[in-house]
């Protein structure tokens, strides 16, 4: 029987309880649920953020280290356990590389803030391989802590103990077991998007023609209900419709037209769509330049704001996957040797991405060069690059 506190008063809760909700899926104008791969699929400012966090993440490798002392560390070899599943996530026959992997995980964690891999073990039981499961086919059941998962693929239905599943998640006020996705928060943003593309979608398959009112001048002859439909219908049939752009209309008995739509600078596309890409990069943590926002870019910020992109943005994302790697992996694994089990931790190379930035920082230096021989004589040269 769980017991939690709640509103300063002790409750019996039954074992089934689940703890807040889990939601799947973003409900936006019109109405209807859109889950949260379809967001994904046919938001182009969405995928440009998830797509930029899962390549720069999958192009990092994750090491583990044995640690020697504070100053100290050796990286472990290819014959430790770990070390081999990570760098070879599925046997070879599945065709599955670790870029591959790394950036299904991190999509994941992006669009959902979940992430499942179920753990592939050999007669032995230790782990030979991660499957992924997307996140709409598996969920944890639970109260505060997860108790079993739940996968369903079809007709096929399966439960998996928890040390059966990688499952790295992020924060989620309501549900302590599932992570909320970061699309919840953006559902409006969203929302104004879809709706904006719908009507510019409409608008261009009607050949964009103006939206307005005709006006007749009150001293016009009656038009009888007849004559009145018959100008619609000429009228449609001319102006309206596909491959009838840019005619000229031809209006009658001194009537004139009267524009009702908003035009391009009322209604502000390019700021509205700026707009959401901005905010999408801001609920992702990414540096504006990155995601092709250049308004403010100078070639000495842009440098700086990818230093910041590998410490402040992409930072937290390594540190959450190294430690639930080391939590819910590295038991699974023998230590080699008399190697001391809590000295071992996995680490993101992020220098690899740096090296170049380290290189040019090196180069502006001030180098002095001694070139010895030169025409028979000895000479020093003192070369400075700036």
């Amino acid at each position: 029987m769980a017991v939690i506190q709640s509103y300063s008063t002790i409750q019996n809760m039954n074992p089934s309880w689940y703890a807040g909700l889990r939601r799947s899926s973003v409900q936006l104008y019109d109405q209807i649920n859109y889950d949260y791969a379809t967001l994904y699929r046919v938001q182009p400012n969405v995928r440009v953020c998830v797509d930029f966090l899962g390549r720069n993440i999958a192009q990092l490798r994750l090491h583990q280290f044995e640690r020697k002392s504070e100053n100290n560390r050796i990286r472990m070899s290819g014959d430790y356990g770990l070390t081999k599943l990570i760098g070879r996530p599925l046997p070879a026959k599945y065709k599955t590389t670790y870029f591959r992997f790394m950036l299904s995980m991190v999509s994941d964690l992006a669009i959902y803030f979940n992430s499942y891999h179920l753990k592939i073990r050999d007669q032995s039981g230790i782990p030979i391989g991660l499957l992924r499961v997307p996140p709409n086919y598996i969920y944890p059941e639970g109260g505060l802590v997860v108790k079993r998962y739940y996968m369903q693929v079809g007709t096929f239905q399966e439960y998996f103990d928890p040390d059966e599943v990688l499952h790295i998640r992020g924060y989620n006020p309501e549900n302590p077991i599932f992570g909320l996705s970061p699309l919840e928060t953006l559902r409006r943003v969203l929302a104004e998007e879809d709706s904006s593309g719908k009507y510019r979608e409409e608008l261009w398959q009607n050949s964009a023609r103006m939206a307005g009112v005709i006006e007749r001048p009150s001293d016009a002859p009656d038009w009888s209900n007849k004559a009145r439909e018959r100008f619609m219908s000429d009228f449609g049939d001319l102006y309206a419709g596909e491959g009838k752009g840019g005619k000229t209309a031809i209006l009658e008995d001194g009537m004139h037209w009267v524009p009702t739509a908003f035009s391009s600078r009322d209604s502000e596309y390019l700021g509205s769509r700026k707009l959401t890409r901005e905010e999408c990069a801001r609920s992702y943590h990414i540096p504006l330049p990155m995601v092709g926002i250049l308004d403010h870019a100078t070639f000495s910020n842009i440098a700086e704001q990818h230093k910041q992109l590998y410490q402040d943005s992409i930072g937290p994302w390594c540190a959450m996957i190294e430690q639930d790697i080391d939590l819910q992996l590295k038991p699974d694994f023998p230590v080699p040797g008399s190697i001391d089990e809590e000295l071992i931790y996995s680490e993101f190379n992020i220098l690899e991405k740096l090296q170049g930035r380290n290189l040019c920082q090196l180069q502006k230096k001030k180098l002095a060069i001694h070139i010895g021989s030169l025409a028979g004589k000895k000479s020093s040269i003192n070369l400075r690059i700036y």
